[in-house]
């Protein structure tokens, strides 16, 4: 991908910690990844049951938590997986959040992708869950948008505070933004996954990119960081857009 521009783009939202894009809504980012359509089809016979059975001690989500249960049957890449609900598998994209594509036609594996799928399956993969919707259902490519809550946490907002995950917001689905948010900036503040990891380059050279930025800060959309791919030493970013009123 064109390295100059879109490196300069990502450096500046960077130097003032960009939170999140406001493309179409319900589009979370990211393309379908390899393993098909994501619609719905029943679970494999003689597996799954017809709705999901209480959690063994331990081992499953505590009722507690907001949403429906679920089950976590496979896990494709770090923000998608599928569960089997009620009785059918679907395939789950968490909602505000991307990790780097590992599995996506026709992408290379970006950088700190595979860390992220390796989170998310010892995290998630075989385990009971809770699912929580929000506005809109649906992304554009089929696939079931929701927040995962495990052990008590919003797994969503895990990946973001751990550095497996930058913000990619888009309203309507905007519950726990700000949570998102704040998670992120401490991330960033403290290197933590690839901010560390595949972020150096663009940090040494934020200082300088932000004096490049002048007024239009102020009306100007511009670029967010959800894209990390090895490109010659430094970050290929794609870059839809975000309002100028989200940075921070």
């Amino acid at each position: 991908m064109p390295g100059a521009s879109r490196f300069g783009h990502w450096v500046v939202v960077l130097a003032l910690t960009a939170a999140c894009s406001s493309t179409a809504p319900g589009a979370d980012a990211g393309p379908p990844d390899a393993a098909g359509p994501a619609t719905s089809r029943p679970p494999p016979t003689g597996g799954a049951p017809s709705a999901p059975q209480p959690p063994a001690a331990g081992t499953g989500a505590p009722a507690a938590m907001p949403g429906a249960p679920a089950r976590v049957v496979r896990v494709i890449d770090g923000d998608t997986v599928e569960v089997v609900f009620r009785g059918t598998v679907l395939v789950i994209r968490l909602i505000g959040i991307d990790t780097p594509e590992t599995v996506a036609p026709g992408q290379a594996v970006m950088c700190y992708g595979p860390e992220a799928t390796r989170f998310t399956r010892s995290r998630l993969e075989g385990r009971r869950v809770n699912l929580e919707f929000d506005v809109e259902r649906l992304d554009p490519f089929g696939r079931t948008l929701a927040y995962v809550w495990v052990d008590g946490e919003l797994f969503n907002e895990v990946l973001v505070a751990r550095g497996y995950a930058s913000v990619s917001t888009f309203p309507p689905n905007v519950r726990y933004v700000d949570r998102f948010v704040d998670a992120q900036r401490r991330a960033r503040e403290a290197g933590r996954g690839f901010w560390g990891a595949c972020a150096a380059d663009a940090a040494a050279a934020a200082d300088g990119a932000r004096a490049s930025l002048g007024a239009r800060a102020a009306s100007t959309p511009l670029a967010t960081p959800n894209r990390f791919a090895r490109t010659s030493g430094c970050l290929g970013i794609s870059e839809p857009p975000i309002s100028a009123d989200r940075l921070g």
